[in-house]
């Protein structure tokens, strides 16, 4: 009512801020609402909204849930989750967590599974690295994934990757070293 006077421009604005701060006053007016709200904004950005923090909340218990499947080892089910979480949002770091727990799966896949399944795990590390720069962990996933796929070259790029961003890194060195070995064997004839 009294900004009768002001630009349609202002009004809208003033109109607009005023229904946020209407909706967002029930949220802050409970304590503990309130400090979850503090919380969630605190690990995943400003929240606009009551229906912000509604999703919010369900994002962050379903990280939670995934995160609790992954200790007790139950990789399929955290897998799951992960994989529901970043097709719902897009969020680089649910993918990067989905490829973890498929991945404490692989030293029970037989080698006609992991035939099967390698192609999909290396895809959706491929995206993932179109998205972010993935962690160490992630370019050695790759990395035997390009080796049991005979995919020599690409194995030894990640492993030259992983050696730039780390030098020190004994693993990789130690799997260069193994490669070129038998690499050097296969060609003499000797396997």
């Amino acid at each position: 009512d009294t900004l009768s006077d002001v630009t349609k421009i202002n009004r809208e604005r003033a109109e607009k801020f005023f229904k946020i701060v209407s909706e967002n006053y029930e949220l802050l007016r409970d304590p503990e609402e309130r400090e979850l709200a503090e919380k969630l904004t605190r690990r995943y950005g400003a929240i606009k909204s009551r229906l912000d923090f509604a999703k919010m909340k369900e994002y962050d218990e379903a990280i939670f849930k995934g995160r609790t499947l992954l200790t007790v080892g139950n990789y399929h089910g955290a897998a799951e989750i992960f994989g529901l979480i970043y097709e719902q949002t897009k969020n680089p770091d649910a993918l990067e967590k989905r490829i973890l727990a498929l991945w404490k799966m692989a030293p029970r896949w037989s080698d006609f599974e992991k035939t099967i399944k390698y192609p999909e795990l290396k895809e959706e590390i491929l995206k993932l690295t179109t998205i972010q720069d993935p962690d160490i962990e992630i370019l050695f996933i790759l990395a035997e994934i390009y080796e049991f796929q005979k995919l020599i070259p690409d194995c030894m790029k990640i492993l030259t990757l992983i050696t730039k961003i780390q030098p020190d890194n004994f693993k990789a060195q130690g799997m260069k070293k193994r490669i070129m070995y038998y690499e050097s064997l296969e060609k003499k004839g000797k396997i």
